[in-house]
């Protein structure tokens, strides 16, 4: 199978609201022409304080673009973890892979940009110790270990879940959560 992507940022020069407007209502229709013409997947990532309106929300934005097609996937490459709660995050997952039928793939990665945790007053330091405890807080809220908390999904066990990043300590974490890798570019001492 050919794997082809679109890759959809929505950022415009200085973030001025009117030009992202439009780009966030040509964004669906280029979707749509694209699953039209054999394109399979979208790809969409998250950024913050980047002063040019960079997609702040992958998990909106991804749905945004399955409501408008039927067959492509979308691909959130990656969300940021540390900096989402992580009840909130399995239920929008699951929102988006019911309504999806299960096309929602998530990579889930600890980003790189101090500024980031800075604004959302987050400790970049403790990073990944974050990222362990949403990892496994999503998995336990998907199993349905957390009773009372919106966790159906359409996928089985859960919606497709990745560990992204290029350091060893993703893959470890990737292994002890049983989770597929996502890496970020070609990394031959990662397998090592």
């Amino acid at each position: 199978m050919v794997l082809t992507v679109l890759r959809f940022n929505v950022a415009s020069p200085h973030g001025e609201p009117r030009t992202q407007s439009t780009l966030l209502s040509a964004a669906p229709e280029l979707a749509q022409w694209g699953e039209s013409r054999g394109i399979t997947s979208v790809s969409v990532d998250e950024h913050h304080a980047t002063g040019h309106g960079w997609s702040c929300n992958p998990i909106m934005a991804a749905a945004m673009f399955l409501a408008r097609t039927s067959t492509m996937i979308a691909s959130v490459d990656c969300a940021l973890g540390p900096l989402w709660n992580p009840v909130r995050l399995a239920e929008d997952i699951a929102l988006v892979d019911n309504m999806s039928r299960g096309r929602l793939h998530t990579t889930v990665g600890l980003g790189y940009r101090t500024v980031e945790y800075d604004s959302l007053g987050m400790d970049f330091s403790r990073r990944g110790a974050l990222m362990d405890d949403l990892v496994a807080q999503l998995l336990a809220v998907w199993s349905g270990a957390d009773e009372g908390i919106c966790t159906g999904t359409w996928s089985r066990p859960h919606p497709p879940l990745y560990v992204g990043g290029g350091a060893r300590a993703t893959a470890r974490r990737a292994a002890r959560f049983g989770l597929p890798l996502s890496l970020a570019d070609h990394l031959p001492d990662i397998a090592t």
